[in-house]
Order: C-alpha cells, then structure tokens, then sequence
C-alpha cells in the first residue's frame, strides 16, 4: 500500500514510470493489474523522497543545511551566517549573559570565522572550557608517607 500514493502522485505529474516488477506492487496489494509505460524509474523515486524529511533536507541549500548541522549541534548558541566586507562570515553568540567568571576562563562573547568548519571547531573549544569550569578540578591524592 506504501506505493500507490506515490504512484498516483507520480501519475498525475504526467510521468512515465517503468517498474521493474510489478509483482511488488502486487503482491502488497496496492494495485492489481496496473501496466505502467516507459523507461523512468527514477521519477517514482524522485517522488518517494520529496515527500520524506530527506527530501526537505536535500532540498535546502549547502550553507542552510550546515546552519542546521551548528545549530543542532550547539543549540546554547545563537549561529548566524551572512555576508561581511571580507566575504561570507559565521558568527556564534551565546543565548545566555556570561558570568564574570566565564569570561575569566576564556569563553568569548563573540565567535567569527570564515567557514563552518572554523566555528564548529571554535565552538568545540568553547564546550570544552565550559566543561572544564562546571566540572571542578579534582585534587591530586596525597601519596602515604
């Protein structure tokens, strides 16, 4: 039953479909009979996926989907893309008001970078010292003696 939507979706885009075996069709019930002309297979599949979140996500373009890779990946962080005098800049600022004592340790108010790539790795960095802050540092045990 799964492809017969997307055959009829197909179907009415006015596309010639040539299914391999239509025996699968068959055999799960969604169409008995059916006698499909032409040699492009490729236009069910092409329906398959635009109806799919893949299909969404393919849809976007490059820079759109790496802006939903950080965004997804760090989402403490507000992460922007836009055009700079220098070109096309990334920039990462946190959601949230640093404390005194988060800037002392080094996380910066403000990241830019050239590519996402630059920021990913920055915004590691950034995780890593939050980390270690909110973490405290175990004491070293004294040895017997």
């Amino acid at each position: 039953m799964r492809w017969y939507p997307l055959i009829r979706k197909a179907m009415a885009m006015n596309t010639d479909i040539d299914l391999k075996s239509t025996a699968e069709i068959e055999r799960t019930g969604a169409v008995a009979n059916m006698n499909l002309i032409g040699a492009n297979a490729s236009a069910l599949m092409q329906v398959a996926i635009e109806d799919t979140p893949m299909g969404a996500w393919l849809r976007l373009d490059v820079r759109d989907r790496q802006l939903a890779v950080l965004r997804n990946t760090f989402p403490p962080w507000r992460i922007t893309y836009g055009l700079t005098p220098t070109g096309l800049g990334w920039r990462a600022e946190p959601s949230w008001r640093l404390t005194l004592e988060e800037v002392t340790v080094g996380v910066r108010r403000l990241l830019e970078c050239r590519s996402p790539i630059d920021l990913m790795a920055e915004l590691t960095d950034q995780v890593a010292i939050i980390q270690r802050l909110a973490r405290p540092a175990r004491e070293a045990p004294v040895p017997p003696g």
